[in-house]
């Protein structure tokens, strides 16, 4: 796979995994304003641990989309 489609592929990751963590964290945080405002339960250990796991996988694929463009720049300069 050439370089341009590895950046697209590990772009399009990172942006599904971005969305995902996205809502996650959402959601917990109108679940803790709940908690807050005496509306509703504690969020669950189960859910901050979800929300935090899928930032932590956003970030594991933003950083490889970073790793790809450096190495991208590298090899252009050699040319």
């Amino acid at each position: 796979m050439d370089e341009m489609a590895q950046f697209f592929l590990l772009f399009e990751e990172w942006e599904v995994a971005d969305h995902a963590a996205a809502r996650a964290e959402c959601c917990l945080a109108r679940t803790l304003d709940a908690y807050c405002e005496g509306r509703g339960p504690a969020p669950s250990i189960m859910s901050v641990s979800e929300a935090r796991r899928l930032r932590l996988a956003a970030v594991d694929h933003l950083r490889a989309l970073r790793a790809l463009a450096e190495r991208a720049r590298r090899n252009a300069r050699v040319l």
